[in-house]
């Protein structure tokens, strides 16, 4: 389980490393696993260190029927919004099957409790607001639901999620939280 977690970030970290690559045909027949998306890396000129868009923070959850959830976020230094892409599939990650887009989030890490899927990060990139968000899903990741955003110490990735005696624990940048299991 953990080696086709690790492949999927693999080929995530192996896609932003040969986007830096010159604009050309991009062929993915040797990257172990199955590519789930590709984004191309695009500098302005005046801002070079950091690109318009890239791929960033992957995640990977085994839903309570079996199939696989992953999930990345699109961000970049003129990203006028930052969204997340969620994918989803049933024969073990051979195949797999976009489920759009969640705009509103950013940098989030799942979790699975009581049968449903949660999706735990920020509402935008922008430190000072520092906004949580949490999303639940209650069909496998194909519609959402999302809390209001909350404070929460800045929009760093969280870490995954804990459920324990009762609550849910997670720990982002400069903050670390919990609630009781079943909080709204």
């Amino acid at each position: 389980m953990a080696t086709k977690c690790l492949s999927k970030t693999t080929c995530t970290v192996w896609l932003l490393a040969a986007a830096c690559l010159p604009a050309q045909a991009v062929d993915f027949s040797g990257v172990p696993g199955t590519v789930l998306s590709y984004q191309p890396l695009q500098y302005d000129p005046l801002f070079s260190v950091v690109p318009r868009y890239f791929i960033a923070d992957p995640e990977i959850a085994v839903l309570p029927n079996g199939d696989y959830v992953a999930a990345h976020t699109i961000a970049g230094n003129f990203a006028s919004q930052d969204f997340t892409l969620i994918f989803r599939s049933s024969d073990q990650g051979v195949t797999w099957t976009s489920l759009g887009t969640l705009n509103g989030m950013y940098r989030g890490s799942f979790f699975v409790y009581g049968g449903e899927l949660y999706l735990f990060g920020a509402e935008n990139l922008i430190p000072e607001e520092g906004k949580a968000r949490i999303m639940r899903s209650s069909d496998n990741g194909t519609t959402w639901t999302p809390s209001p955003p909350f404070s929460f110490g800045g929009p760093a990735t969280p870490n995954n999620p804990l459920v324990f005696d009762g609550r849910i624990y997670t720990a982002s940048g400069r903050a670390s939280v919990s609630a009781p299991v079943g909080a709204d």
